[in-house]
């Protein structure tokens, strides 16, 4: 089956902001204390429409941390993914104040790098302009997924602007040859939090073989960042 989660750096993202929105307007910026940052918890629960497949549910816990920032203004940033206490994967990297993250996985357990890649994915860098409440902007980015190029475009709305940022996103990942990925939610974002909490819903169009049969079938994921 397709991967939702896609290998890119965030911060490589194309951002347009197309209406700033209300008054009152201002930027949005992260400011981290380095250490430990609060754990969240990650769940995936994938089902499958149009096939005999059982619902499949994973569940992880991510500990982030965060280091002094550098000179660029970035801070090197470590996140963890264990599930029931056993280590899923490990990735460094480094966040930006518009809460870009790029990241390498540098170990995982089969299927930890997909888990660990997940959890960054519910947003892409806010506008560097002042922008307030109903603001509407559109994030471009290139990923590569298994060799091949995917062209990730996701829309974005402000709902709240403070205290928290709500942001309600769509979004469509293209690769040549095959449907569309598309994906919908609303995630939260807090300038003193390296992660947001939010829902991410996929759904896209996939073929498996059941028996000696091949059969096109919907599959719908649902992600989930919450505090635990």
């Amino acid at each position: 089956m397709r991967s939702a989660a896609a290998e890119a750096a965030p911060s490589d993202a194309e951002v347009s902001l197309a209406d700033p929105g209300a008054d009152p307007r201002s930027t949005f910026r992260l400011a981290i204390a380095p250490g430990p940052q609060p754990p969240l918890e990650l769940a995936v629960t994938t089902s499958v429409v149009g096939a005999d497949v059982a619902e499949r549910a994973v569940r992880a816990r991510v500990t982030p941390v965060v280091g002094r920032p550098r000179a660029d203004g970035a801070w090197p940033v470590e996140i963890t993914v264990t599930a029931e206490a056993a280590l899923v994967a490990r990735a460094t990297g480094r966040a930006y104040p518009t809460g870009a993250l790029a990241l390498e996985i540098v170990e995982a357990a089969e299927g930890g790098a997909a888990l660990a890649l997940a959890v960054t994915s519910l947003v892409d860098p806010v506008p560097e302009a002042p922008f307030g409440a109903g603001a509407r902007w559109t994030a471009t980015r290139a990923l590569e997924e298994d060799g091949r190029r995917v062209t990730q475009v996701t829309w974005y709305e402000v709902v709240e602007r403070a205290p928290a940022l709500v942001l309600r996103l769509q979004r469509e990942q293209r690769t040549p040859g095959e449907p569309p990925l598309t994906s919908d939610g609303e995630v939260r974002l807090f300038s003193d939090r390296l992660l947001p909490i939010g829902r991410l819903r996929v759904s896209y169009e996939d073929t498996v073989r059941i028996g000696d049969v091949r059969h096109t079938v919907r599959v719908e994921s649902v992600l989930e960042v919450r505090a635990p």
